[in-house]
C-alpha cells in the first residue's frame, strides 16, 4: 500500500482570505480548482496513550486558481440568512455550547493559533492518511515494525 501524501505549505499570506500554497511541482500541477485543502496545526500537545503529537485543521480552503508552480487558495463562500424584521436585521448563527468537561486537564487547541508560512497544508481527504504517515514514522523512530 503506497503511504505517500502529497504535502505542501503555506508559502504567502496575500491578505486575511487568501493564501500562496506550493510544494513539490508535480503534485501542485494536479490541484484543480476546487480542491479542498486543509492547513494543519503545527505539532501540539503529545497524545501519549498514541504517541502521537495532536494535529487539528486550522483551516480548510478551496484552490481558486492554479498557476502551475503554486495555486491560490482561499475559505469557501459562506452564505447567511439575514431576516429583516420591521427595519432591524436578525443574522442567524449557528454554534456549538460548550462540553462540561475538567478545566485542569485542557492541553490546548493548537488550531487556535495563526495560520502562519510555512504551515503545512494536505489535501483535505488527506488529513488521515497524514496522521497516519506520522503514526508510522513515530513508530519507524524507535525501530518498532510500522504495519500496513
Amino acid at each position: 500500500m503506497n503511504h505517500d501524501v502529497p504535502i505542501f505549505k503555506v508559502l504567502r499570506i496575500l491578505d486575511k482570505r487568501t493564501l500562496v500554497i506550493g510544494g513539490d511541482l508535480l503534485d501542485v500541477e494536479l490541484l484543480s480548482v476546487g480542491k479542498s485543502l486543509s492547513v494543519l496545526s503545527k505539532a501540539g500537545p503529545m497524545i501519549p496513550e498514541l504517541n502521537l503529537p495532536l494535529v487539528i485543521p486550522k483551516a480548510v480552503v478551496i484552490v481558486t486558481a492554479n498557476m502551475g508552480a503554486y495555486v491560490i487558495a482561499q475559505p469557501e463562500e459562506q452564505t447567511f440568512d439575514i431576516s429583516i424584521l420591521t427595519s432591524m436585521f436578525i443574522q442567524k448563527t449557528r454554534s456549538r455550547p460548550n462540553l462540561n468537561v475538567n478545566e485542569s486537564l485542557l492541553t490546548g487547541n493548537p488550531a487556535a493559533v495563526p495560520i502562519d508560512i510555512g504551515d503545512v497544508v494536505v489535501k483535505t481527504d488527506d488529513v488521515a492518511a497524514y496522521v497516519g504517515k506520522l503514526a508510522r514514522d513515530a513508530l519507524s523512530a524507535k525501530g518498532l515494525p510500522a504495519g500496513s
